[in-house]
């Protein structure tokens, strides 16, 4: 069942689902766009995707269960090898919503403000929405 992220209180679900991302890492991740052409008077539209698989890598923890996160409509991402969510446990993250946009951001345990993240050089992406779930073992 997916869970969609639209609230603060959907990502406090989330990050209790996964332990705060304390001991996970990206499993697999797979990037999809696409544009589309609608009739006369509408401009093209383009959509771009992102799944994540999260595993954790501590069995003995409640929350050790593989988690899909879909990244939707995606505005901007920034990828650093160093923070990436693509080949290292995540010991730091956050998830926040910021004007209409949902934010992740590895590598900060809290929420950093918006030019903290622009200027830095941390894996981040922002998006106009996102949903999540528990995959079976």
């Amino acid at each position: 069942m997916w869970n969609e992220i639209k609230t603060n209180d959907d990502i406090k679900l989330l990050m209790d689902a996964t332990g705060q991302f304390g001991d996970m890492s990206t499993a697999e991740a797979k990037y999809s766009s696409c544009s589309v052409n609608w009739p006369e008077k509408t401009p093209q539209q383009y959509f771009s995707t992102l799944n994540v698989i999260f595993r954790s890598s501590d069995i003995d923890e409640p929350y050790n269960n593989d988690i899909e996160i879909e990244f939707q409509e995606i505005e901007r991402m920034n990828f650093n090898k160093k923070t990436a969510l693509l080949h290292t446990a995540n010991t730091d993250a956050c998830l926040f919503i910021h004007e209409g946009l949902i934010y992740w951001v590895a590598g900060w345990s809290e929420n950093p403000s918006i030019d903290d993240i622009k200027n830095s050089d941390v894996t981040w992406l922002s998006c106009k929405a996102a949903k999540w779930r528990v995959l079976d073992s």
